[in-house]
């Protein structure tokens, strides 16, 4: 997760220095329309606004380490019966397969059982 969100910083980024290239190629087609528009707005100027970046780990930074692992975690665990269902041709198969992977006491036990293997000492 951590790395998905750094790539979509890097991507930001990346849109950003591609608008920077092209904004005075933009300016260039009509310079007195942008001009009239930055006396009421500056920014509706390609040449009135400078191009920020947003750092490399910025939403990692933001959100933090511990939560966005603790996300995570939890996304697996909420997932885990949509990845373990097995996929049937019959209905009443089918929702015997959900049933089975919704089972609460069987996603309780592999929560508790795969915790005890990561976590023995707690």
């Amino acid at each position: 997760m951590l790395d998905y969100l750094l790539s979509k910083t890097k991507e930001y980024n990346t849109l950003l220095l591609a608008q920077e290239k092209t904004r005075q190629q933009h300016y260039n087609k009509n310079p007195a329309a942008f001009n009239f528009l930055a006396t009421s707005d500056s920014l509706a100027s390609p040449n009135t606004r400078s191009t920020v970046y947003l750092p490399e780990d910025f939403f990692v930074s933001l959100i933090g380490k511990q939560r966005i692992y603790d996300l995570a975690e939890l996304l697996y665990y909420q997932t885990l019966p949509v990845y373990t269902k097995q996929k049937e041709t019959y209905v009443d198969k089918d929702l015997n397969a959900t049933r089975t992977a919704f089972d609460l006491n069987k996603k309780i036990s592999y929560i508790v059982s795969g915790y005890l293997t990561q976590h023995p000492d707690q």
